[in-house]
């Protein structure tokens, strides 16, 4: 019940929130092509300092305490009103997964991958994430992929192969399967999450 009115809400939401939605899902999307290659760099510059995994703790952790003290200063201007909190257990175990199969897992797996793979293969290997989290839309979900959709995942798949130099070129080593995994991992998370956002208490 709570989930067919979520999804009736959503179906009549306004164009401009619509709009809005897809201008931060492009900047996301640009930020996070950008912090492939920056963090490319910054994983093999720690190499000598520390290992990739404690890179990604002490980076998340920096991104955490940013985030925690926007999120309190909004909190403090504009009250409870509007926010969410986990009301019963189950809840706080569907944020306990997201945050160890969308978060540390894979990040442990993507940094460690980061610094034995090139950072333009990490950087395609992390774009597929877009086919896996249509292939899990449409099979958990069951959403359905008009004919847009699916030319733009084609279009954006073969646009980032060719900027990474094609196929042929493309190695499947440890580094790469590292990445790969988890790439699986973030999209099962986009999955999870959908669920989450689709059932938490009103």
């Amino acid at each position: 019940m709570v989930s067919s009115a979520v999804s009736m809400e959503r179906l009549s939401a306004p164009r401009s929130a619509r709009s809005q939605g897809m201008l931060l899902a492009g900047a996301t999307a640009v930020i996070s092509g950008l912090a492939v290659f920056v963090n490319g760099y910054g994983v093999r510059a720690w190499a000598e300092v520390a290992d990739p995994t404690t890179y990604t703790t002490l980076k998340n952790g920096v991104a955490a305490l940013i985030l925690s003290a926007v999120l309190i200063a909004t909190k403090t201007r504009r009250g409870d009103a509007g926010s969410w909190k986990p009301q019963r257990p189950g809840e706080w175990g569907a944020l306990g997964v997201v945050a160890v199969v969308g978060g540390a897992v894979p990040f442990v797996l993507f940094f460690e991958g980061l610094a034995l793979a090139s950072s333009v293969q990490a950087a395609f290997i992390h774009k597929t994430l877009v086919v896996w989290v249509a292939i899990l839309a449409v099979g958990i979900l069951r959403e359905r992929l008009g004919r847009p959709q699916l030319v733009a995942i084609v279009l954006l798949v073969v646009g980032h192969a060719t900027l990474a130099g094609g196929l042929e070129g493309m190695e499947l080593g440890l580094g790469e399967t590292l990445i790969f995994f988890a790439t699986l991992l973030w999209s099962i998370e986009v999955i999870l999450a959908k669920r989450l956002l689709s059932t938490i208490s009103s």
